[in-house]
Order: structure tokens, then C-alpha cells, then sequence
């Protein structure tokens, strides 16, 4: 047992511990390349995920860090739900747009996850992660000559052309 862990075990309603723990458990798992160890970071931290929000229902960032635990663990309902749910409250959380579009395609609802990609990316059109997962989404849906399209040009901000966020910035290329 890790000493954050048990400091948990020790306090189970320290919500900064909570929020820590969760994060921490889905930055582990989304690196974790063993499948078994990723599935029992993502349920780590839905666990702590959705105690903290038990705690703090008014919280939307504890309900987007359910949901997007869910997403990780698999939980594809629950994910979408508290996505809809945050949406619902404010439409304009282009993060959560983004959350949603990687929902849908994670169940292979392509087309939902299309637009709603694509609402995201009129939401914050300097959002990065909203062009990667719509290049991914191309890329799985067999239109590669798209995913090139999807990423937004360099707009004189050096850190939209790091090579490794932008394909564009580094000439370009992407895999066909």
C-alpha cells in the first residue's frame, strides 16, 4: 500500500487527497502499457473519482474527472452520462465536448463523434487534443488524407508548432 493511499484509508474525506489520488491513478494508467495494470489504475481511480464527487457534487471538475476515469476503465454509459450531464449545465465546456467525442469513439459511434469533435473544435479551435482525436477518428475511420486537414496551421504561437503536438508544424507529416 503507498503512503497516499493509506493516508486516504486514514482520512476517506480529505477531498485534496481524493482529487490527487484520482489524478494520479489516470495519468498511471493512460501511460501503463500492461493492459491488466491499466484496467486496475482505471478503476483506482473511478474509486477515488467518485468519492470525491460524492463529497462535492457541486463540483464539475470532480464530475469530469468521473467521467473521464470512466471513459479510461471502460465504462462507456457512465462516462457519456457525466459528460451530458456537465454539458447540460454548460454547453460550452469545450474540454468535456472533447471528453464526449472521445466517448463515442472509444463505442465506435463514429458519426456522433464527429460532430461532436467538430463541435468542439469551434468551441476552442486552439484546443490540440480536440485535432488529435479528430486525426485518430480519420485515421480509424479509413480517411487518412483527412487527418492531415483536421490540424489546424501554425498561427505564429511557437508552442502550436512542437513537432510532437502539431503534424503540420513538423511539415506535414503524418503516417498514410
Amino acid at each position: 500500500m503507498t503512503p497516499s493511499a493509506s493516508s486516504c484509508q486514514n482520512s476517506p474525506d480529505d477531498q485534496a487527497v481524493l482529487r490527487v489520488l484520482a489524478e494520479c491513478y489516470l495519468r498511471i494508467a493512460a501511460e501503463d502499457p500492461v493492459a491488466i495494470r491499466k484496467r486496475y489504475n482505471y478503476g483506482q481511480s473511478l474509486m477515488y473519482a467518485q468519492r470525491l464527487a460524492t463529497l462535492t457534487p457541486d463540483d464539475p471538475d470532480a464530475v469530469n474527472l468521473v467521467g473521464r476515469a470512466a471513459l479510461g476503465a471502460g465504462k462507456l454509459d457512465q462516462a457519456e452520462n457525466v459528460f451530458r450531464h456537465l454539458l447540460a449545465s454548460n454547453p460550452r465546456q469545450c474540454y468535456v465536448l472533447t471528453n464526449l467525442g472521445r466517448t463515442y469513439m472509444a463505442g465506435a459511434r463514429w458519426a456522433e463523434a464527429e460532430a461532436t469533435l467538430r463541435q468542439a473544435s469551434a468551441c476552442a479551435p486552439r484546443l490540440v487534443t480536440v485535432y488529435e482525436s479528430l486525426g485518430e477518428l480519420y485515421l480509424k475511420t479509413g480517411r487518412p488524407e483527412e487527418a492531415a486537414d483536421g490540424v489546424p496551421p501554425h498561427r505564429g504561437d511557437p508552442a502550436d508548432a512542437r513537432s510532437d503536438r502539431n503534424p503540420r508544424g513538423a511539415g506535414g507529416i503524418l503516417p498514410r
